[in-house]
């Protein structure tokens, strides 16, 4: 029994020996050509990142687009409330208050250039100050840009945290491209 076991401890050993043997060999197989085992199994890795940061781009300038059109679009409404606000001066009326009539009485003067003067300063607040103010607001306009700072969030994407409070707060998940500055007042 004494002689088996010894027998069978050789046996043992000597398979175990030529099973690490084949896996030397196969390992000095893929070290002969590291360059080819790394590219082999690299090369799909490399793929799915590249993929991934074409697709991080797509989606990054799809948001800088959409932003820049919303901006874009805002900044038609401006411009044409301002056109529609500022056509909108009567001229018919104007020149029926300029329009004195001649009278004799004065009792009928001063009543009625009192009136004409009500007309006329009403005329002039509801039009011509309006139109002045809208203008100086237009004068004033411009385009700030969103100062951001890039975070990590817990799924390991970067989001960007608005840290310029002049143009109001945006959370974590919006993308900031900036805000318009323009006191639309009428």
């Amino acid at each position: 029994m004494a002689k088996n076991q010894s027998k069978l401890s050789e046996i043992t050993f000597i398979e175990h020996l030529n099973m690490v043997r084949e896996k030397k060999k196969s390992i000095e197989n893929y070290l002969e050509d590291t360059d080819l085992f790394l590219h082999e199994y690299l090369a799909p890795v490399l793929n799915k990142i590249d993929l991934r940061r074409e697709k991080l781009k797509q989606e990054a300038n799809k948001k800088i687009d959409d932003a820049y059109f919303k901006i874009i679009n805002e900044i038609e409404n401006i411009k044409s409330s301002f056109k529609q606000k500022t056509n909108s001066i009567d001229n018919k009326k104007f020149e029926e208050l300029a329009v004195c009539d001649k009278l004799n009485e004065n009792s009928q003067k001063n009543e009625y250039f009192n009136d004409k003067l009500n007309k006329l300063k009403r005329f002039e607040e509801d039009f011509i100050n309006s139109t002045s103010n809208m203008i100086e607001n237009f004068k004033s306009i411009d385009f700030k840009y969103a100062k951001t700072v890039p975070k990590l969030d817990n799924r390991g994407f970067y989001n960007h945290t608005v840290i310029n409070q002049e143009l109001g707060e945006w959370n974590d998940k919006n993308f900031c491209f900036g805000k318009i500055k323009y006191k639309n007042q009428t």
